[in-house]
């Protein structure tokens, strides 16, 4: 609109000058200049020590919505604790004293642009903490002009008294001394001042403060300096309220006395029931000895001044303290909680021993005959605890000093119920089994949880294993159980358990550690349990380790195949063979590959189950046997197989596919032509076993240990193939793909990553449990179920 204005504008401009150029001047582009925020911020004049404000921001801005806000304080203990565009919150710090705090925001908007405000508060310092001082000072005082008087304060607290401090109006700055006596929680100040030279009687206002620790707390007097008329007689009688004094110290107190007299009457007295005796009771000082006193004493001192016709009475408050000693004394135990059965030791000791005149026990909840005094020891047997979960003891060690000075320590123990002690106390298993070799001593470490100082010893129980062992040792050193193990009966290879103890008193706790004996370094691996058909021949694929690695270099090894069925090897003495089973057998078999080295034998078992086949259905597909061969259908049309079925060896089934391996090592596999499985395999020869992956893939093996895969994610299962030198077995489910690879279980997600290995044992048997991928291993091949739970992304 703004442009179509200016464009009218000019041209009827134009119109008025009477002609000219036909082509009018384009007018300039209108330039838009964006604006920085206008910004306003309300902040209190004044805040409180360690308070929480409020403050309100107010931005705007034709241009933007959005802002950037960044607050800025002069003092690092400024926290701005939540910000937003119309409110920011923030917490201020503490401090003793007045400050002057500077508050600044910079807001930019989304050009950048930015504007900046800035404000002051002032910060009040915090409240004292009033701790509980007991301060006594007269209301007032009276002195004459030009003549000097003392006041005297007094404190109480319940912690250490650290500073008093007078504080004056100018006017009585003229001449001052004062003195202070700290003695721990009590403490005594005098201030003597000379009174100035006034025309006028004047009162003043004077303040003390008494400072702990933790606060501090402040009274105040009036000191009235009068003017006197010379012909009028006066008194004034000024003395401390009261007095502190240690048993066995001379005490000193003054009185500043004015008079008109010039020798007034002075007179000191006791006004309690007490033998101390005076010196210079008629004098303004007056002087006496604080006896020895079994506990702290409260006496009452009093004077009396006349002069003429005038008289004076002030009372002081007297307290002599008993002296205490310093006396050096600690109560220890050895244990802070027990269990029926272990022993509590509490101790006493002093290096001043010679001090003590004598000594008591007294232990709660217990009498005498359920512990024993030794000495400076006390001695309990933790009792039984049966009902309530644990019981509480103080045990108190009192000292009776010479000088009538009684010092106590005390210590407790908790008795606890002995089912606590499972809570209490454990250990921390560790997941993977530890390896323990044949003749090979080895160390290791479990950790122990709870309240370790409840174990009085740790024993290692080898039982459960059928091998003995010479040394089966633990104890503890800080949090960890430290054991050692030892045999040399160690002949085959078993996962088992040490059982490890630890003893508390009558009770004990125990945990099971995994552990995998080995009678040698050395393991050989026969492969995996697998169906055949009876009467075939198959191959066999061992493999050997040293600790885990695959040995190449055969030399000194020696090699056996044995089994328990009536079949034949073609070469038992070699890792890689082949064996026949008989063909009326239809039971398991196991087959024994035997290892030695430096006259150490292993060995590994390998079960194969041998079937006779009479038919089998899935889905779509119906196979059976006839009179000689295996014949298949396809929603009841026969789909033939293209090699000898007369002399089947292995035989996988699926719900649209069928597939079979012959003794003559033929391959086919037979079912929809649709079926990727069907359209991508072809008869092969010289074929070994058969895998049928997640019923939508196979995966075959030939005798020289090499695989081709058909079927859906055949690229994916030929790549992690690919990345071993022997693969015995292939399975997928649920996303996730695990290979029995040189004998280890080892499973992939669909991005080839690897999400689980355990090279804890060999497989013996892989299998489809309720859904779930799962695995036996081979040195437990019937009580080692293993289901990890895979995770696929």
């Amino acid at each position: 609109m703004r442009t179509l204005i200016l464009f009218i504008f000019c041209f009827l401009l134009t119109a008025c000058s009477g002609g000219g150029s036909k082509d009018a001047p384009t007018p300039p582009p209108i330039k838009v200049v964006k604006q920085p925020p206008t910004l306003t911020i309300t902040v209190p004049d004044n805040a409180q020590s360690g308070a929480i404000i409020q403050i309100t921001t107010s931005i705007s801005d034709p241009d933007s919505t959005q802002f950037t806000l960044d607050w800025q304080a002069n003092h690092d203990g400024v926290i701005f604790t939540s910000v937003s565009q119309t409110q920011t919150q923030v917490q201020l710090p503490q401090s003793s004293e007045e400050l002057n705090i500077e508050l600044s925001l910079t807001v930019k908007d989304e050009s950048n642009l930015s504007a900046k405000q800035s404000a002051n508060l002032r910060l009040m310092p915090s409240e004292p903490i009033q701790k509980d001082i007991v301060i006594t000072l007269p209301s007032t005082y009276t002195v004459a002009t030009n003549q000097y008087v003392t006041l005297a304060v007094s404190a109480q607290s319940d912690e250490p008294i650290r500073d008093i401090k007078w504080q004056l109006p100018q006017a009585l700055e003229i001449d001052t001394e004062s003195q202070n006596d700290f003695n721990d929680t009590n403490a005594q100040s005098t201030l003597t001042l000379l009174a100035p030279d006034l025309q006028q009687t004047t009162a003043f206002t004077i303040k003390v403060t008494v400072s702990t620790d933790s606060g501090y707390k402040t009274v105040q007097t009036q000191l009235s300096v009068k003017v006197e008329d010379s012909e009028t007689p006066y008194l004034t009688v000024n003395t401390p309220p009261s007095v502190t004094a240690d048993e066995g110290t001379s005490v000193h107190i003054n009185a500043t006395i004015q008079s008109s007299a010039q020798t007034p009457t002075i007179k000191w007295q006791w006004l309690s029931d007490t033998n101390i005796a005076l010196s210079n009771a008629n004098t303004a000082q007056v002087m006496f000895e604080a006896p020895q006193v079994n506990q702290d004493t409260q006496l009452q001192l009093g004077l009396t001044v006349t002069a003429g016709e005038l008289s004076e009475t002030r009372t002081i408050d007297i307290l002599i303290k008993k002296s205490v000693i310093d006396f050096d004394l600690s109560l220890q135990s050895n244990r802070s909680s027990a269990v029926k059965g272990q022993t509590v030791t509490f101790l006493a000791q002093t290096t001043q021993a010679d001090l003590i005149n004598s000594d008591n026990w007294h232990v709660t909840e217990l009498d005498a005959s359920q512990y024993q005094v030794i000495d400076n020891k006390l001695i309990i047997t933790a009792p039984e605890v049966s009902q309530s979960a644990y019981q509480d003891i103080v045990v108190t060690y009192t000292a009776s000093l010479n000088n009538n000075q009684d010092v106590s320590r005390s210590a407790s123990v908790r008795f606890l119920n002995g089912s606590q002690l499972f809570t209490q106390l454990g250990f921390t298993v560790p997941e993977q089994a530890i390896a323990i070799y044949n003749n090979e001593q080895i160390n290791f470490n479990v950790p122990v949880t709870g309240n370790i100082a409840l174990i009085d010893t740790l024993t290692v129980d080898m039982s459960l294993s059928i091998f003995g062992f010479s040394q089966s040792e633990a104890k503890l050193e800080q949090d960890q159980a430290s054991i050692t193990l030892l045999s040399d009966k160690i002949i085959e290879e078993k996962q088992t358990y040490a059982e490890i103890i630890a003893h508390a008193g009558d009770y004990s706790v125990s945990a099971m550690i995994p552990i995998h004996v080995h009678p040698s370094h050395y393991k050989v691996y026969a492969g995996i349990k697998e169906s055949y058909i009876a009467g075939s021949t198959i191959s066999l694929f061992g493999l050997i380790f040293h600790n885990n690695v695959p040995v190449t270099n055969l030399a000194g090894h020696q090699f056996a195949w044995l089994d328990n069925g009536r079949g034949s090897f073609t070469e038992r003495d070699n890792l890689i063979t082949n064996y026949t089973s008989s063909k009326y057998i239809n039971t398991a078999t196991d087959l024994t590959l035997t290892h030695q080295k430096d006259a150490i034998t292993t060995e590994s078992i390998v079960t194969h189950d041998w079937t006779i086949f009479t038919s089998q259905n899935q889905g779509n597909m119906n196979c059976f046997k006839g009179s000689q061969s295996i014949k298949c259908l396809f929603n009841g049309l026969e789909v033939p197989f293209s090699i000898d079925t007369t002399t089947p060896k292995q035989f996988v089934i699926s719900d649209n596919f069928a597939c079979l391996i012959n003794n003559q090592e033929e391959f086919d596999c037979v079912g929809d032509s649709t079926h990727t499985v069907i359209q991508q395999t072809a008869v092969a020869n010289n074929i070994a076993r058969v895998n049928l992956i997640d019923k939508n893939a196979v995966c075959i093996q030939n005798v020289t240990g090499q695989w081709q895969c058909s079927g859906n994610n055949k690229n994916h299962f030929m790549s992690l193939i690919g990345q071993f030198n022997q693969v015995y077995h292939i399975a997928s489910k649920n996303n996730a793909t695990c290979l029995v690879a040189d004998g280890f279980m080892r499973c992939f997600n669909n991005d080839a990553n690897l999400i689980f290995e355990d090279k804890t044992d060999t497989v013996a048997e892989v299998k489809i449990v309720a859904g779930s991928m799962c695995y036996y291993r081979s040195s437990n091949s019937t009580t080692s179920l293993q289901c990890p739970t895979l995770t696929t992304y």
